[in-house]
Formats: structure tokens, sequence, C-alpha cells
């Protein structure tokens, strides 16, 4: 797959999840450019930049579901509740 197709794909993943490209910079920890490189294919977009994107849009979906936010116990999750 050409760097310009992978850079596309890239893009199309940020803007699905609904983030500028300075947010996105902000999450993973880079300079805005970068990102924009990553989508111009000017850098190319690796394994370990899929993995981050991925879950940037993995906790996206997690926070916005409807059903999850709904969850009584979905602020506590990771504590053990009493009586249990």
């Amino acid at each position: 797959m050409s760097e310009n197709s992978n850079g596309l794909r890239y893009r199309a993943m940020r803007e699905r999840i609904g983030l500028s490209r300075e947010g996105l910079a902000r999450i993973l920890g880079v300079e805005k450019s970068t990102v924009w490189r990553r989508e111009t294919g000017q850098s190319p977009v690796n394994l370990e930049h899929w993995l981050a994107i991925e879950s940037v849009m993995m906790r996206s979906v997690f926070v916005r579901s409807d059903k999850v936010r709904s969850l009584p116990e979905w602020k506590c999750m990771g504590k053990r509740k009493e009586g249990r």
C-alpha cells in the first residue's frame, strides 16, 4: 500500500473520531505537523502509529456509547462494590 493511501486512511480515522489534527497530536504526544505529515504521506505510518490511533478510536467509541454511559457501574469500573 502506498504512503499516500496510508495517509488518507490515517486522516479518515482521525476525522471519524472527530478530532482536529491538533487534538489528535495532543492526545498522542506529538506535534500537529507530525499528524499532517502522516496524513499527506510525507512521513510513513508504521504499526506503532496505527495502534496508537486505533487506541484513541476505541476510547472514543467507549466514552461516546450511550449504553456504556447508562450503566450504573460505569464510573466504578475496576472498583469492587461492597457486599460482593
